[in-house]
């Protein structure tokens, strides 16, 4: 499977997911420099191949990978395998995954960095990786890790993201009119009288989990 796809435009439609590689022992740029966006190769059988060399790299359009059931014990050469995947924000490795060499494995990118997923935008909070953990996707709840520590041996298959968490992105024009000590009496907190007008914008909220958020008063 050299160079298979390599450098072609491959519609999003193609499955690869059953594809048979029982036998296949070399994979070197099979992949390289497709227009891919989401790639599951979770199912395939890798236990035979040896080469790996670039055959994932400069995928300008990828954004997630799942390699959750490899099996790479037979691998020797991997070199570049990830180099170029600037917009892969979401990857998945098994625990029999084992990677030497430079794989070229794109850091996090810097913080406010936006980018989307399903037509709904994120952003990037922190510059690192981050182990999903028991959250989601854009909700993950595990470790910062460095690139050097995602492919360090794991005991079972472990879904990286870019760090995300809930972030304001604009509060403005918030009118809550006079207030007297009376309006926070009781526990009571006041409400904006122009909620059709003021501004609260905050990404990366998660549709799955319910949100408390508290807009407060900074001056007079």
């Amino acid at each position: 499977m050299t160079y298979m796809f390599s450098n072609t435009t491959v519609s999003n439609d193609l499955n690869l997911t059953d594809f048979q590689t029982t036998n296949v022992t070399g994979m070197n740029a099979m992949l390289k420099g497709t227009s891919l966006t989401n790639l599951d190769l979770s199912g395939w059988d890798v236990t035979q191949v040896t080469n790996c060399n670039s055959m994932l790299s400069n995928n300008n359009e990828l954004r997630t990978l799942n390699l959750a059931n490899w099996d790479t014990a037979s691998v020797t050469s991997n070199s570049s395998m990830f180099t170029g995947n600037s917009k892969l924000w979401q990857i998945t490795l098994g625990e029999k995954i084992k990677f030497s060499g430079t794989l070229g494995f794109v850091a996090a990118p810097a913080a406010n960095t936006e980018f989307t997923d399903n037509g709904q935008n994120y952003m990037v909070t922190t510059p690192s990786w981050q182990a999903v953990g028991s959250g989601t996707g854009h909700r993950p709840t595990g470790d910062l890790v460095t690139t050097t520590q995602m492919y360090a041996d794991r005991t079972a298959p472990v879904t990286y993201v870019w760090a995300q968490a809930p972030t304001f992105v604009e509060v403005s024009n918030v009118e809550f009119g006079t207030l007297s000590a009376s309006s926070f009496s009781n526990g009571q907190s006041p409400l904006a009288i122009n909620g059709d007008t003021g501004i609260v914008k905050i990404i990366n909220l998660s549709p799955s989990f319910n949100y408390d958020v508290t807009v407060a008063q900074t001056g007079d």
